[in-house]
């Protein structure tokens, strides 16, 4: 008996939208649209999207290794990535100008050990854009966003600083990362008077805990919806 495509994904460990590339690509065999929903044998086994490369096997997303962490020395210039329990030792791929993304190189012990304060980790974008990797978690983005502000809040903060309201607008983030990672948002745009900063507007806003971006201009956007 075939299981929806959000019972597979849930049963597999996986993001919907990931299951759903899968589909568009073909390789979910026994996936059927019926009645307009995607039904999937429960016990078809998840594609093995990993690629033997050198010492052991990676997953590989988009021509990039999945990981479960970056990170660096201080005063060092390797940078080492996490794939399960294990660390590497991982090789620049700087995005649009190599041609080739160097597979990660298993190290003999943790490299943390002797010096644990000395780890500092990278964030997402300059893994994905720097050395090849992206996040294993594809919730990353829609987890770390802030909430949404009720209409009544976005009129209060318009009203603090004297602000035209300009519209609204959706925002799709993640799509750097690639079409799994992707989360699409409705904001509220403000059109700030002369002499008001955005950056300060914006982290003022930030800091009640509501998503919020300014546009290197005079206008905030404030998550809504």
């Amino acid at each position: 008996m075939k299981i929806t495509l959000k019972e597979y994904a849930e049963h597999h460990g996986k993001a919907p939208v990931s299951v759903r590339q899968m589909i568009a690509r073909g390789s979910l065999k026994t996936a059927e649209k019926i009645g307009g929903n995607w039904m999937i044998d429960p016990n078809e086994p998840y594609p093995d999207n990993r690629r033997r490369d050198g010492e052991g096997a990676f997953e590989m997303r988009n021509g990039m290794y999945v990981i479960d962490e970056i990170a660096y020395r201080v005063n060092h210039e390797t940078t080492y990535v996490r794939i399960g329990d294990q660390w590497y030792r991982k090789g620049k791929c700087r995005r649009q100008l190599d041609t080739t993304n160097p597979a990660p190189v298993l190290m003999p012990a943790d490299p943390w050990k002797a010096d644990p304060n000395g780890k500092r980790n990278e964030n997402w974008f300059f893994a994905a854009q720097n050395y090849g990797c992206l996040p294993r978690d594809t919730t990353f983005i829609r987890d770390g966003l802030k909430r949404a502000a009720s209409e009544d809040e976005v009129a209060a903060i318009a009203a603090r600083h004297d602000a035209v309201r300009a519209g609204e607008k959706d925002e799709t983030l993640g799509r750097f990362y690639g079409p799994e990672y992707e989360v699409t948002i409705r904001k509220a745009i403000l059109r700030l008077p002369e002499g008001v900063n955005p950056i300060t507007v914006e982290h003022e806003i930030r800091s009640k805990g509501i998503e919020a971006g300014s546009d290197g201009g005079r206008n905030v956007s404030i998550r809504i919806g």
